[in-house]
């Protein structure tokens, strides 16, 4: 609650007897109570719509660290797309004739 023991709390409330009288005193503590209950909403209200935000910022940081790296990612595709075109118009180098050897070739010759 507020950090307060039991002997505390008997002194604050016979304070209040003695200050506010008996015939006074519940209708005070009912007042008292509605105050802190709105005070409790308005609170869990406030730390709702704070985490609410920074949950937005946080997604609004990822979303742009997810957008950049799509734009890294785009970039190194369009240029594999640039290099394979210019590897494709480049003329495939013929290759070179491997010379048979002559065991190999008599013995096609002679099939």
């Amino acid at each position: 609650m507020l950090g307060l023991n039991f002997s505390e709390v008997m002194v604050i409330v016979i304070v209040l007897i003695v200050v506010v009288g008996p015939e006074r005193l519940p209708p005070l503590l009912r007042t008292a109570g509605r105050y802190y209950g709105q005070i409790k909403r308005l609170s869990d209200e406030f730390r709702r719509a704070l985490m609410l935000e920074v949950d937005r910022e946080e997604a609004e940081q990822r979303a742009a660290q997810f957008k950049k790296r799509r734009e890294e990612a785009k970039r190194i595709a369009d240029e594999a797309r640039a290099a394979q075109k210019v590897v494709a118009a480049t003329e495939p180098a013929q290759p070179a004739e491997t010379p048979v050897p002559d065991a190999v070739q008599k013995e096609e010759e002679a099939s």
